[in-house]
Parts: structure tokens; C-alpha cells; sequence
């Protein structure tokens, strides 16, 4: 009697056995299809997202507004305007007739800017007459006994040299007829102004200047 008891315990052991071992078996072969699954898949490639640019919104005219879908000026040329406050500066609301639009309003109708008048300028101040000390005339020229000798001769702004150099065996010979003004000066003298007219009709060819300057501290 003891021995099938025997044996129905190895059955059990034996069965408990196969079960760890399917078990086992089970569990390897998922963790085989993991790793194949796995491996198969692409790799990953990362892709930047570009979302679409924003429409914008264009502001539209509501239905029923006067001039929608039109740029016409009223009837009888006037602007509408928004009113203003008492006190500030108002505008034309309107073109005067026989004015082109887009003309400025002080355009004469020619559409010709009027002129404008030049600046006024400056009038010379006139150079002031020489204290003339006598007057002299003459057909012909010049001669000079100066003292000093070295002073001098200037006639009508251009220096024509020393009054030694003009005696009576040279004597200066103006152009021609018409009004001279003679200067002498020399440095520590005061000058010495003459008016010459020299004309055909003098009773003298050559009139002969002679002079002496005074000092500037006399």
C-alpha cells in the first residue's frame, strides 16, 4: 500500500517542473521579441513644426456707409467735416467755383504763382568828397615841387609815383580832357587833396603845383 503513494508524489513534482520550465520558457522568448521589436524601428529624426503665417485682417467699411466702395465728393463740392470745438481754426470746406482741384487757394486762376517781390537792397553809402585845398586847370599836364620831395602823387586812386619825379623837364601828362583828383601824402604828413579839369579851352598847358605839407602834430 505504501508504494503507489510513492509514486503519485514524483507525478506531481514532475509536473510542477515542466510548469517552471514552460513558464521560463514563455518569459525568454517575450523578452526575444522585445528586444527584435525594438531594434527593428527607425530611429527617431527630430522635425521642427512651421505653423502657418497669420492672415491679416484688413479693416472693411460696415455695409451702408455713404461712399462705400466709391471715392466721389458729395453733391455741390463740400467736404463733410467733423465739427469742431467753439474757438479753433476751421478750414474751406469747399472749392470756390472756376478753381481746378488740388489748386492752392492763393493760385490766380492762370494757374501761375503770383510773383513775389525781390528783397529790397542795400543802397552803396557814396564815398565822401576830399577836403579839396584848391582847384587847378590845365590842357595838358602836371608838375610838382613838393616838400617833402618823396611824398606821394596819386590822381583818381592810382599812383603814378614820388613829386620829384614830375619837375619841369618831365612834367605829367594826363590822358585827355576831363576831372582829376590829385592826393600827396607822405608818412607823418597830412594829405593834400586838388581838383584838376584839364580841357582844351585852359590858359595853361601845364600848371605847376607847389606845395609844402604840414606835419600831423601841427
Amino acid at each position: 500500500m505504501k508504494l503507489p503513494a510513492r509514486r503519485s508524489g514524483s507525478r506531481g513534482g514532475a509536473q510542477v517542473a515542466l510548469l517552471w520550465v514552460a513558464a521560463i520558457a514563455v518569459l525568454v522568448l517575450g523578452i526575444v521579441l522585445i528586444f527584435v521589436a525594438v531594434s527593428r524601428q527607425p530611429p527617431r529624426v527630430q522635425t521642427t513644426e512651421v505653423l502657418p503665417a497669420p492672415t491679416v485682417a484688413l479693416p472693411t467699411m460696415p455695409p451702408g456707409v455713404p461712399g462705400t466702395g466709391q471715392f466721389a465728393m458729395p453733391p455741390g463740392g463740400a467736404y463733410q467735416t467733423m465739427p469742431q470745438q467753439p474757438g479753433a481754426m476751421t478750414m474751406p470746406q469747399s472749392i470756390p467755383a472756376g478753381m481746378p482741384a488740388g489748386m492752392p487757394a492763393g493760385m490766380p486762376s492762370g494757374g501761375m504763382m503770383a510773383p513775389v517781390a525781390p528783397p529790397p537792397t542795400s543802397v552803396p553809402t557814396p564815398t565822401p568828397t576830399p577836403p579839396i585845398a584848391e582847384t587847378f586847370t590845365c590842357r595838358k599836364g602836371l608838375e610838382f615841387k613838393v616838400e617833402p620831395e618823396e611824398a606821394v602823387v596819386t590822381i583818381n586812386g592810382e599812383v603814378i609815383g614820388r613829386a620829384r619825379m614830375w619837375s619841369e623837364e618831365d612834367a605829367f601828362e594826363f590822358p585827355g580832357p576831363g576831372l582829376y583828383y590829385v592826393r600827396l601824402s607822405s608818412p607823418g604828413y597830412k594829405d593834400l587833396w586838388f581838383k584838376v579839369v584839364v580841357g582844351p579851352n585852359a590858359e595853361e598847358k601845364t600848371k605847376k603845383i607847389e606845395v609844402e605839407l604840414s606835419k600831423l602834430d601841427e
